[in-house]
């Protein structure tokens, strides 16, 4: 059964449940130029299961949130993360506070904080180019979005029904 994997060069997405159930798979190295991976990917992996409760990063992907998540959580993106996975906080509303996203961030997927009511405010750094469809829909409690210099491409109902923006500031 399969134990270890090492990503080629050439990847740069894993697909839904990719590697799904292999269980004794424990030791995997990733590359910087992944930019997708599916929730699903590694569910039941000897390597997802070991990986401390909270974001799990592949790379450069923050592409997971394991465990409950506790309530007023501040979430802390580390520095070297490229992209912030599509649905990563999709269950967990409520529960997250604040976010709070270092330089190096490039993308945010399609429906990433969805419903995350109690985020209230929103700063993009530069090198964000683009935010997913539905990322911030549902975020009813915004209250102020600062873009950075890079944003160019903002997705299909991204701050759909996040009523309360008294302030949007774009530093382009």
């Amino acid at each position: 059964e399969l134990e270890k994997y090492y990503f080629g060069e050439n990847v740069r997405e894993i697909g839904y449940n990719a590697f799904d159930s292999c269980s004794k798979l424990k030791d995997i190295l990733f590359t910087d130029i992944i930019t997708t991976i599916d929730p699903s990917a590694f569910n039941g992996t000897d390597w997802f299961n070991s990986q401390p409760d909270g974001v799990v990063y592949a790379g450069p992907v923050a592409f997971k949130y394991k465990g409950l998540m506790p309530t007023e959580t501040v979430i802390e993106f580390k520095e070297g993360t490229k992209t912030i996975a599509y649905d990563l906080f999709y269950y967990y509303g409520s529960s997250l506070k604040d976010v709070v996203f270092p330089e190096s961030i490039q993308t945010i997927g399609d429906w990433a904080f969805y419903n995350c009511s109690n985020l209230t405010v929103l700063t993009f750094p530069d090198k964000v180019e683009k935010i997913g469809a539905q990322a911030f829909s549902g975020c009813s409690g915004l209250q102020k979005i600062v873009f950075g210099k890079g944003t160019n491409i903002i997705g299909d109902g991204a701050f759909n029904n996040a009523d309360y923006i008294g302030e949007i500031i774009s530093k382009a």
